[in-house]
């Protein structure tokens, strides 16, 4: 089996177009097939006289000519010197059944580009490659040969018309002659009447003067045979030409001293400008960046350029003798690249691909690399010259395009931003993928006209927006504008556009580009923001928005700025902890702890709020941990409590009041008329009743009435204990404990420490109902053995501690239950400014602690 010949690149952009001079439709078949299976892509015209192949010369315009050596009526030399005359340039193949050597050389020397045998139709497509790859070479060429014509061409009408001008110098008066043709040239530059060296050395730029000087002086002196020198001078017209000036001294004095001397001026100025660009095209040649390789026909390299050793750091020593499929590549060298080379090397074929080299240091590049075989006379393989390009730039900056305009594409969508561009003098309009979702469409569903927007422009805004592209239009220039679309679901959606025009050098405008964003969300956003701020200003409550890090105030409601009596800015600075004086860092971390974990969704507690003034009111806040928001913040809702304060400390006034006026009525009514009674009885004893009987009842009176006297002390002294006002608080207390212990059958351990605790009333009966409520709880509720009770003072605070080992229960739970124990000893605490803390959990007891501050 014979491999095929792989395609050139550059055959691949258009069909080929053959014309086939054959009179056998099996041979035209042949042909037809191997060209098919070695991947061309072609159309193709057979032909079998003489008049056809004229008339499809000129119809048809073929790419290449496929022919046979022998027709009956037209043969394949005639056909050969129809297509040199015709179309020299057109390639021109034998395919014959015989063709000996002789007639082979014959249809070479006539002008034929190849021949193929018929039995040997395997190497058609190689030679149609190579034919290809020679006319196109050829054309190249004789191209380059007609440019060399005409560069020779001009050049010669360039000597011929030169201007060449003499002069004859009179040394010794300095007089000049010039010639008719050069005092043309000089024009107003030269007064041919006063020409002298003087006026003469004016015109020489002044740049090239002291050069023109010292030449002239060393042929003068006998240094030189000749003076030459080659300078700028100014024309007539006012332009600069360069000029070759020679000349020579032609007589000299009896002492050898130059009395004149005569020489030409010849105008260089184009051959100047031709030297500078030949400098400039050996500089390209010299800085050219292609590698060139030569392989033998196993792919051996047999010699590379200087541009090669530059590249890839390797000398012809170092390379020679290896494989081009085996040297500089790496790990980033794609293995199929590898074996693509490898394929051409063993088939003969050419190569075009681009992929990853490595230099001898190790360091990676892009290359172009381009293979094509060389073929001996008989068609068979001697070489391979591959040539390399670096496009190491180019490839850097197609993956950072690529990357820009995937980046463009993402940033687009995310931002929900389209790009639109009206070419308007073609009436062309180009919209980004972005636009069309924007107005809800798949890319390319519906036409981008400047109709399309409109059609879906909210119609009370259409004659806003026809206005504003006018306008921008017809005054050119740039516009902004917000208005509504409707969706083809009817959604309205708000978009920002921003139009810019741009002008061509006339001052017309020709292009309108812009950007076209969808703002609903921002627009609802403002509202919402709008609307937050319209509550925010009218709400009772005091509102205050800060930041989780800092806590600084971000937002606080107007009434908040009116209780406090701050400005917003002046708020914006403190925190928290600046207006609730009692508040520590770390009790604050505490607090807000549960909400940023998520073990809350609020926190609700009383405080004292402290106005710019120093004086302080109460507030019940509500506090929450906003997530929404980026960074989160926290929300606190605060209800000024102080009249409820006074409704709760008149409410337990009054129950005290009422209290001592039941107590005292008790004391002084039911207690000494009980104590009356149990003295008439026991004056029963003088009287004449039977002893016996009169004993057991008077027993059982006496006992009976002890009892009734002790429960009205009791109850007297739960209304209004009397100690605690006539001896102070610790004796109260001790008092309490050992009641409860009697009746709750309990041990209770009392702690008293430090100094006495002096303080109001309201203060002292507060700690006292606060701890007869937790130990009536403790004996109803608890299951306590043991009661732990603790007071004292120190320099700002009362303390109570209460702590049992009781059953314990769920702290949360009874405080949501309405006028629970816990509620009521809460609120007594906030009415005398106390911090009340409770701990428990079920099955390890309770502890609870009241603080309450003495100033």
């Amino acid at each position: 089996m014979h491999e095929l010949a792989t395609i050139p690149e550059e055959m691949t952009v258009k069909n080929l177009k053959i014309l086939i001079l054959e009179d056998d439709p099996t041979d035209v078949e042949l042909m037809e097939r191997q060209l098919q299976k070695a991947g061309f892509s072609f159309d193709m015209e057979t032909v079998k006289c003489q008049n056809d192949f004229i008339r499809a010369l000129e119809e048809f315009n073929p790419d290449l000519v496929l022919s046979d050596y022998n027709l009956p009526s037209f043969t394949g030399i005639e056909a050969l010197k129809t297509v040199v005359e015709v179309k020299p340039s057109l390639p021109f193949i034998i395919v014959s059944g015989e063709l000996g050597d002789q007639k082979a050389v014959e249809t070479l020397k006539l002008g034929a580009t190849d021949y193929v045998l018929k039995d040997k139709l395997f190497r058609l497509p190689v030679v149609v490659n190579r034919a290809l790859r020679e006319a196109k070479d050829r054309e190249e060429k004789e191209r380059a040969e007609r440019d060399l014509y005409e560069s020779k061409k001009r050049l010669k009408l360039i000597v011929k018309g030169a201007d060449i001008g003499t002069w004859d110098w009179d040394i010794t008066t300095g007089s000049i002659v010039y010639n008719k043709k050069w005092l043309e040239l000089l024009g107003s530059k030269m007064d041919k009447k006063n020409a002298n060296i003087e006026s003469a050395k004016s015109l020489i730029h002044s740049d090239d003067l002291p050069s023109v000087e010292q030449d002239l002086q060393n042929h003068l002196t006998n240094r030189t045979p000749i003076y030459e020198n080659e300078h700028r001078i100014q024309i007539g017209s006012g332009e600069w030409r360069w000029v070759l000036d020679r000349g020579k001294v032609t007589e000299k004095d009896k002492y050898g001293n130059p009395l004149r001397a005569s020489g030409i001026l010849q105008d260089i100025t184009k051959r100047k400008v031709i030297e500078e660009e030949m400098q400039k095209l050996a500089l390209v040649a010299k800085k050219t960046n292609n590698a060139i390789i030569i392989m033998d026909k196993q792919g051996c390299i047999e010699w590379v350029n200087e541009q090669f050793k530059k590249i890839s750091e390797f000398s012809l020593d170092e390379v020679k003798g290896h494989k081009l499929d085996n040297l500089l590549y790496g790990e980033k060298t794609d293995p199929e690249k590898i074996s693509n080379i490898k394929k051409v090397i063993s088939s003969g074929r050419s190569l075009q691909q681009e992929m990853i080299n490595y230099t001898k240091s190790g360091r990676d590049y892009w290359i172009e690399l381009n293979i094509q075989p060389v073929f001996n006379s008989d068609n068979e393989l001697e070489k391979f010259i591959a040539s390399q390009n670096v496009i190491t730039v180019r490839k850097l900056a197609e993956e950072e395009l690529i990357k820009s305009e995937k980046m463009l594409v993402e940033t687009q969508n995310i931002a929900h931003l389209g790009s639109f561009e009206w070419i308007i003098p073609e009436n062309k309009v180009i919209w980004s993928e972005e636009l069309f979702r924007i107005f809800g469409f798949q890319p390319r569903e519906i036409p981008a006209t400047i109709a399309s927007y409109l059609e879906y422009v909210h119609k009370d805004d259409k004659e806003l927006v026809r206005k504003k592209i006018n306008q921008s239009i017809t005054l050119k220039q740039d516009y902004e504008l917000e208005h509504r679309i409707v969706l083809p679901d009817e959604r309205i959606r708000i978009i920002n556009v921003i139009g810019k025009v741009t002008l061509d050098k006339k001052g017309n405008p020709i292009r309108l580009t812009g950007l076209i964003q969808d703002i609903t969300e921002r627009k609802q956003g403002e509202e919402a923001a709008q609307r937050f701020g319209r509550i925010l200003s009218s709400a009772l409550n005091e509102i205050y928005i800060f930041g989780e890090e800092d806590h600084r105030f971000i937002e606080v409601s107007h009434s908040a700025l009116q209780n406090l009596g701050y400005s917003i800015e002046e708020l914006r600075e403190l925190t928290p902890l600046d207006l609730k004086p009692e508040f520590e860092p770390k009790t604050f971390r505490e607090l807000v702890a549960p909400l940023i974990s998520g073990e809350k969704e609020a926190v609700i507690f009383e405080t004292y709020h402290k106005r710019k003034d120093g004086s302080t009111y109460p507030v019940e806040v509500r506090l929450q941990y906003s997530r929404s928001e980026t960074p989160p913040v926290f929300v606190a809702v605060t209800l000024d409590i102080t009249e409820r304060k006074k409704a709760q400390r008149a409410k337990y006034e009054g129950q005290e009041m009422e209290r001592k006026r039941i107590a005292m009525e008790i004391h002084d009514g039911i207690g000494q008329m009980l104590i009356a009674v149990k003295q008439r009885i026991i004056n029963l004893d003088a009287e004449n009743i039977d002893k016996d009987v009169l004993s057991g009842k008077m027993i059982e009176i006496e006992e009976l009435l002890s009892m009734t006297i002790d429960e009205a002390r009791r109850t007297s002294n739960n209304l209004a204990p009397v100690v605690l006002k006539k001896m102070g608080i610790e004796p109260a207390i001790t008092q309490l404990c050992k009641q409860t212990e009697k009746v709750g059958n309990l041990s209770i351990l009392l702690d008293q420490k430090g100094e006495n605790i002096e303080a109001g009333e309201r203060v002292l009966l507060a700690i006292y109902r606060i701890a007869q409520e937790a130990l009536n709880n403790i004996v109803k509720h608890a299951n306590a053995t043991q009661v732990k009770v603790q007071i004292f003072r120190d320099t700002k605070n009362a303390t109570l501690i209460i702590a049992d080992n009781g059953s314990g229960f769920d702290v949360a739970e009874q405080m949501r239950r309405a006028g629970s124990g816990l509620h009521n000893m809460k609120e007594r605490a906030s009415l005398v400014n106390g911090e009340f803390y409770v701990e428990s959990s079920i099955g390890n007891g309770t502890y609870i602690k009241l603080d309450i501050p003495l100033n």
